[in-house]
């Protein structure tokens, strides 16, 4: 077997079936039907939890003609157009083996639990990454910001990520341009753990010069709950931001424009989310009107003396009982696909 059949073959059939429901597969699909989102597939799978199924039921061709019984969520048509993607799966899966991309969907074991503790019904099918996976359980300091930036920005963006190495803790951002990418790259040039959550183009991000080391020596995973190849989007950047906060412990907001753009959104929604993150929020003479704003609804003081000794000290004093709650293993997760 090539690799690329093995790789196929160790998916198992529930992935398959999740896959196929919300995968989108480029060129190569020409079925002209549209995956399902996060809330279609939800529906689908409360459906399939009162039949007692799982996701691999539905690949059975005997099983599919109960999808017309009475299928109010999702039109059964649709259904059964997107189950019988596979020749298209497969030439997709291939070219994202190729480049070194891998496949997790929310039935694997190997998922992300944080993402379904934090996320529970909202927590993405389908995970793509390329880079070192076990690093998506390992926590740590998400660093956030525009990519709009003056001087005194891109120092703190670069300070914070050397910090977070010289502390031991992971950088967890979104790879985009401005204070995520710069954050990330001076953690990864000191030694330290990195996780990229993008909002598009990750299959050229897995080939790019800039994050080849990372990725060869292990210490770097970029993954995206959005299609390999999907193209800037405004509403999958501002839908990444929440995956972003589920795999950290803590965030800083580095700067943020005042009730606009992805960076406030993400932070409004996580300081307003039940057992949220704590989200910290740099201050100083210098940052944007945002910043202070943030505070208002709830954000933390995040200090220019904070980087000055060690990181993981002064954010986890007077947190470790929130967030030893917040990641309990005994916390009940809704779906287990």
């Amino acid at each position: 077997l090539t690799s690329v059949n093995m790789v196929i073959e160790q998916i198992t059939e529930n992935a398959k079936a999740i896959l196929l429901l919300c995968g989108h597969f480029g060129p190569n699909d020409d079925v002209g039907v549209k995956p399902l989102n996060i809330r279609d597939y939800d529906e689908v799978v409360t459906w399939l939890h009162r039949k007692n199924w799982w996701p691999a039921d539905l690949l059975n061709e005997e099983n599919q003609a109960a999808v017309s019984e009475a299928f109010a969520p999702v039109d059964p048509e649709r259904m059964k157009s997107l189950l019988a993607r596979g020749a298209s799966m497969a030439l997709a899966i291939e070219k994202w083996v190729n480049k070194g991309l891998w496949v997790l969907c929310r039935s694997d074991e190997d998922y992300p639990k944080r993402l379904k503790r934090h996320l529970k019904r909202l927590a993405p099918p389908i995970l793509y990454g390329v880079g070192n996976p076990a690093l998506l359980s390992k926590g740590g300091l998400a660093v956030v910001g525009s990519r709009h930036m003056n001087g005194k920005t891109e120092a703190f963006a670069r300070a914070v990520g050397q910090s977070a190495a010289e502390a031991g803790m992971q950088l967890i951002s979104g790879a985009a341009r401005g204070v995520d990418e710069l954050a990330m790259l001076r953690a990864l040039e000191a030694g330290g753990s990195v996780v990229g959550v993008m909002a598009d183009s990750l299959l050229r991000a897995a080939v790019s010069g800039k994050y080849r080391e990372g990725i060869r020596s292990g210490q770097l995973v970029l993954v995206s709950p959005y299609n390999p190849e999907a193209r800037f989007n405004v509403g999958n950047a501002m839908g990444r931001n929440k995956y972003i906060y589920a795999l950290a412990d803590y965030a800083v907001i580095v700067n943020t424009d005042c009730r606009k753009g992805g960076t406030w959104a993400g932070a409004e929604e996580e300081l307003r989310r039940k057992g949220g993150r704590t989200v910290f929020v740099r201050t100083g003479s210098d940052v944007p009107k945002g910043n202070l704003e943030l505070m208002k609804l709830g954000g933390q003081p995040f200090p220019e003396t904070a980087l000055r000794s060690n990181l993981r000290d002064f954010l986890e004093a007077p947190n470790r009982q929130a967030i030893a709650v917040a990641e309990s293993p005994s916390e009940p997760e809704d779906q287990t696909f």
